[in-house]
Order: structure tokens, then sequence, then C-alpha cells
């Protein structure tokens, strides 16, 4: 009964703060998340996410179309002269991290060290010597208004933008083998084919918000950090859990430079889940070694049972022997 409760305030929160049609997609799509993917509701399943998709694009572009309408969409060219960075970021700190999480923390970290980039981990206690947020998104943060994930996505925007570099969620595990030179680029995030017969993900594997690269004040990333920053100054909840998807999605249907900068981005990493989906299996030299000939970046996650047995994948990542 509390779930359904649940259900039931969240339907009617959606639906006063956005429309009745983003609420009904929300309290929908547990239905069809559930079944989507048997092949015989295949087409219907589609049909629905392509519908909550374009309702709520077609919903931020109507409620945000002043600031679309005075948004610079031109680019500052600026070349970077300083050492280049790479963030990463557990909000209530390393030591509170799971041991998972700092093992990948840790691999970011060697591969930072070994490849000359200054390796920026962020917590609670130095976010605001990096970036500068609006006292009232900080606000909101801290009396618990907005949460932590979503609090993360905000500071991403504006690192990136203000710094440039690589951002890395926490949870990504980096081979340090060989030098990854697309972190290099204008622009670089994960491509990566998806599997899913049902597009539930408006990004459907064009890019990887938890893995993005560039130059500061490239324009995806002034696009994100601005929109983000007006979004949250008029909201107090998300209309989506994937709101930074449908950010770049925005400015992907709305700027041709932003177009540009992600359909240039190759397909690479193709192996990106590889870890999470083998991490209980015993580990196999040749086939790691396969692995690693395509993908050096693996997204990882700490909330499934995971088999902790010697010689597993994740028992090698845990003693650092990947």
């Amino acid at each position: 009964m509390r779930k359904i409760g649940k259900v039931i305030n969240e339907y009617f929160v959606l639906r006063k703060s956005f429309t009745p049609a983003i609420a009904r997609n929300k309290l929908f799509e547990k239905f069809w998340g559930r079944i989507g993917n048997y092949k015989i509701f295949n087409n219907i399943a589609s049909n629905f996410y392509q519908y909550k998709h374009e309702t709520i694009i077609n919903f931020l572009e109507k409620d945000f179309s002043q600031f679309l309408k005075s948004y610079n969409f031109k680019e500052v060219s600026h070349k970077e002269i300083e050492q280049r960075k790479i963030f990463s970021m557990w909000i209530q700190g390393y030591e509170s991290a799971p041991k998972l999480v700092q093992k990948t923390i840790d691999s970011q970290r060697k591969y930072a060290e070994k490849y000359g980039y200054k390796f920026v981990f962020l917590d609670e206690n130095n976010i605001r010597e990096y970036v500068t947020l609006p006292s009232e998104i900080v606000e909101k943060y801290e009396n618990g208004t907005i949460d932590f994930i979503k609090y993360s996505d905000v500071v991403r925007g504006i690192l990136l933008s203000k710094y440039g570099g690589v951002w890395l969620d926490s949870t990504i595990y980096v081979d340090s083998s060989r030098e990854l030179n697309y972190l290099k680029k204008d622009f670089y995030t994960i491509r990566a084919k998806t599997h899913e017969r049902v597009p539930k993900y408006i990004a459907n594997g064009r890019w990887s918000a938890f893995c993005l690269s560039g130059e500061k004040q490239n324009i995806v990333f002034d696009f994100l950090e601005k929109f983000h920053v007006a979004y949250f100054m008029k909201y107090d909840i998300v209309l989506d859990y994937f709101l930074i998807d449908y950010i770049i999605e925005l400015g992907y249907r709305t700027n041709d430079l932003i177009r540009n900068y992600i359909d240039k981005v190759e397909e690479n990493n193709q192996e990106l889940f590889f870890l999470a989906d083998n991490f209980s299996n015993q580990y196999d030299e040749k086939e790691w070694a396969g692995v690693l000939s395509t993908t050096a970046l693996f997204k990882c996650s700490y909330k499934c049972p995971i088999n902790e047995a010697t010689g597993t994948y994740f028992d090698r990542l845990m003693k650092g022997e990947l």
C-alpha cells in the first residue's frame, strides 16, 4: 500500500508541476518498463516511449521558449593551454563511497597521473572551490529539495563549461594500459550501440552523460550549464530522472553546432558494460584482452548482486589486477 501511495502522490505532483500527459506517462512507464521487453509488446512499448520523449521535449521547448530565444547559440573559440583536468565526484566523500566505487575512482586517478592530467575529486567540502552556483540552487540542495544526483548534473555542466577537461562518473573504471587520445578532442562522449529493442532512453546510445569531455566553453557544455540553472531556478523537481539527456536532446534539435559535435563522435567503447555484466564470472585473460582491444572505459554498478569469489572479474578489479 505504501508503494501505491507513493506512485499516486508522484502522479499528482507531476500533474500539478508540469502537465497531465507527463504525469500519465510516468505512471504508464511503470507498466511498459516491465513488459515492454517481451517481443510481443515491443512495437506498442516503442510507440509509448517515443510519445513520452516527444511530450517532454515539447514541454521544455514551450516552457523555456524565452530561454531558447535569448540563448546565444554561438561558440566561443578557446584552445586550452593549461593542464587538462579529469573531474569525478562522490558528494559524501571518498571514504564514504562503496569499496567498488573507491576502486573505480582510484583507476581514474591512476590514468590521470600516468598521462599528465590533473585529477580533481569533488565532494561536498570542496565543490565551491571550483564552481559558483546560484544561491537558490544551493539552498534547494541543502534543504533536500534537489537530490545530490541532480545537483551533480548541474555541477558537471558548470565545471566543463568553465574548465573543459573530462567528466567521469565515479562508477567508471578506466583501463590505463594505453592513452585515450579521444579524451583530448574538442568534444567527446561515449557513443555505444544500444541493444534495446525499445527506445527507453532519449539518448539511445548517441551520448553518455556520465562521460563527457572537451574544451572549455564548448557550446554543448555551455548550453547544458545554462539550461540546468534556468530549470532549477524555476522548478524544485525533475520532470524525468534523465533530465540531463533531455536537455542535451533539446540542444541537439535546436542548434547545428551542438548537433554536429554529437554526430561527429564515432562509435567507441562498445563493451562499456562488460564488467557490470561479468563481475561474477571467472576472469579469462584472452577474453579480457579482446574486450580491451575496443574498450577502455567501463560503467560499473555497486547496486547489483556480485559473486566476490576469488578469480572473478570483480575480485581482480578489487585487487588491482585487471
